[in-house]
């Protein structure tokens, strides 16, 4: 099998080769309404993760709703938080895809389409992505981690 090439001739599997790839279990997505009060209530979340246990809370804020991302731990902790009627969706047994990309991936067109689309056409869902230059996270159901892990990583590391 050849290598997809993108613009300039640059084979994807030159600019992923140096990027790595982590992933994390047991994960929980929680979204709430996005009003005055929850922003207020968003504050004590903070306080109750352990960071330097490598414990996980990743925030992503749309124009209705405030979606918590944390470790499946931490659910009872966070959930009481809020109001249950703010509460609209409760994402259980997710996992998470880091993939730090190396600087000229960053910088090339097309490179997480071409992520997306390996786990695509495998039939694997992205529940959540986000980034965080020059990481990319994308979030599936935990049943798929490993079936996303091993295509991802033959992705970056073809004939290397």
């Amino acid at each position: 099998m050849q290598s997809l090439v993108l613009f300039d001739g640059i084979k994807v599997n030159d600019l992923l080769r140096r990027s790595t790839i982590r992933i994390t279990t047991n994960i929980v997505s929680i979204a709430v309404e996005k009003n005055d009060q929850t922003q207020e209530l968003l504050q004590k979340a903070f306080n109750l993760i352990h960071y330097d246990k490598g414990e996980l809370l990743l925030i992503i804020q749309g124009e209705q709703s405030i979606k918590l991302i944390i470790n499946d731990k931490n659910k009872e902790k966070i959930v009481s938080i809020f109001p249950r009627k703010a509460i609209l969706h409760i994402e259980d047994n997710i996992a998470e895809i880091n993939i730090h990309l190396s600087n000229e991936a960053v910088k090339t067109p097309g490179i997480i389409t071409v992520l997306t689309s390996e786990l695509m056409v495998h039939n694997i869902n992205i529940v959540e992505s986000m980034s965080c230059v020059p990481e990319m996270l994308f979030f599936v159901k935990q049943k798929d981690i490993v079936k996303s892990y091993e295509l991802l990583f033959k992705l970056c590391h073809k004939n290397s």
